[in-house]
């Protein structure tokens, strides 16, 4: 069935009236066993160099120091799918067209496995979801409702199997790429869906990304995968838990008007529809109160590691201490006043 233009537009407009909760990788904090014991994909980068941080250095030496950035996408891979980190999920895939990207392979491991991840290969569809793997279940449970059953009307769903040879194994990347066109960037940014897994008539066993702050690269082969070279390090898994990736996380929101570009140590600023500002942890989806400031700064961190926000509420100049789990409010003179979920009534 073609769709029309006022097809399309119903579709966005009811795709953008609700925002799914998404996963959050760094909720429970992500460790060294966490990251190794993730699902193993492949990356082929580019043979390119980047400036990062004002320092020219090569892609790959930026991708273990910093990680994959929406920074980058655009300069380091296709973007048929949208903005997001291309890999497969074998490495026979990865060496069979070798020639197309750069000379060296990256494994890499997805934090949380396929969880949320649309997923049309049958195989790890029934691994990751069990009884719910078919692909009409998988888009039930990842869109919103009318958005899913208008998928399911107008798109031709095939899944493939994996034990099927490249020349016979369905092209599901059709399928996957419909789905993607038809609701855009902003729609896919107001489901809860993480990534695709998919076969394509070119690269074969694909899976892309759209949350940059969950796959993080471990090591490398100049070999076409027979010996590698493991260049995870702490700066990079610490870098991880603090930095998120907003623009998937929380973006098209509307529960904030707007929403900073990148995390600064650990926290994003939001804005409501009123200029007030918030904060949000890099390992949570919501704020750390209820309570709005007039104006706030980024987080800072003194020298004995002690992270702080000064803020303005209501005339009044604070500091935001983090204190374990908790939120602890100081004057400008350096004395404690309150809890931060405290603050809307102390002094009546």
């Amino acid at each position: 069935m073609l769709l029309t233009e006022n097809d399309i537009r119903k579709i966005v407009r009811l795709v953008c009236e609700s925002v799914l909760d998404k996963m959050n990788v760094r909720e429970k904090g992500i460790t060294r066993n966490d990251i190794m014991n993730g699902v193993t994909l492949y990356h082929r980068p580019k043979d390119a160099t980047v400036f990062v941080g004002g320092k020219k250095m090569s892609v790959i030496d930026s991708l273990f120091k910093y990680g994959f950035s929406r920074e980058f996408t655009g300069s380091n891979g296709g973007n048929m799918y949208g903005a997001g980190v291309y890999s497969v999920y074998n490495l026979k895939s990865s060496n069979e067209k070798a020639s197309w990207y750069g000379s060296s392979i990256i494994k890499l491991k997805l934090i949380g496995g396929y969880k949320n991840f649309l997923i049309f290969s049958k195989q790890l569809a029934k691994e990751t979801y069990g009884e719910r793997w078919h692909i009409t279940q998988q888009i039930r449970d990842l869109f919103p409702k009318d958005i899913a059953e208008r998928i399911i009307r107008n798109v031709h769903l095939v899944m493939h199997d994996d034990r099927d040879s490249f020349n016979n194994i369905a092209k599901s990347s059709i399928p996957a790429v419909e789905i993607i066109r038809m609701l855009g960037e902003r729609g896919m940014n107001n489901s809860s869906v993480r990534g695709l897994v998919y076969n394509g008539g070119h690269d074969g066993a694909c899976c892309f990304i759209r949350d940059f702050s969950s796959v993080i690269p471990v090591a490398i082969s100049k070999d076409n995968g027979r010996t590698w070279e493991y260049r995870l390090n702490d700066d990079l898994i610490n870098r991880i838990n603090n930095e998120v990736d907003t623009h998937y996380q929380f973006g098209n929101d509307s529960k904030y008007k707007d929403i900073a570009d990148k995390s600064v140590n650990g926290f994003v600023m939001v804005w409501d529809d009123k200029d007030r500002v918030n904060y949000i942890p890099a390992n949570s989806n919501k704020p750390i109160s209820d309570v709005w400031f007039d104006n706030g700064a980024n987080w800072e961190k003194t020298e004995d590691g002690v992270l702080y926000a000064s803020v303005e509420y209501e005339g009044n100049y604070l500091d935001v201490v983090k204190d374990g789990n908790t939120y602890e409010v100081y004057n400008d003179n350096g004395e404690y006043i309150c809890l931060l979920d405290e603050l809307k009534t102390f002094g009546g």
